[in-house]
């Protein structure tokens, strides 16, 4: 059921139902907590809502999974090819906190 929870998640996100592509991305990240995409739409969902406290939560478990995960990262990986797609994704991602570059991992000393 994760995958078409997340499936549906994404059209809803992209025509701005916000609210909706937040429920199906819970649904789907509950029912698959490893898979990091259910929490990337989410995350975009909650930025976009302005769901802070929230988004705060999926943030931090979203990099617990991956860590160097950024805006550009997920530029870089995203499926969409419409302009305006990947700007609404990238924009609700920003809104959530997401850093636009992976921070350095600093060596001990």
């Amino acid at each position: 059921g994760f995958f078409f929870d997340t499936a549906l998640a994404l059209p809803l996100l992209l025509v701005g139902d916000y609210e909706a592509a937040a429920q199906m991305s819970r649904q789907a990240r509950d029912h698959h907590p490893g898979l990091s995409s259910t929490h990337k739409l989410l995350l975009a969902a909650l930025g976009h809502m302005g769901a802070t406290g929230e988004a705060a939560a999926v943030r931090r478990a979203l990099l617990a999974l991956e860590p160097n995960f950024s805006l550009r990262a997920a530029a870089l990986r995203s499926p969409l090819t419409r302009q305006k797609d990947l700007d609404c994704y990238l924009d609700g991602l920003r809104l959530a906190g997401i850093p636009d570059r992976a921070r350095p991992v600093l060596a001990p000393h």
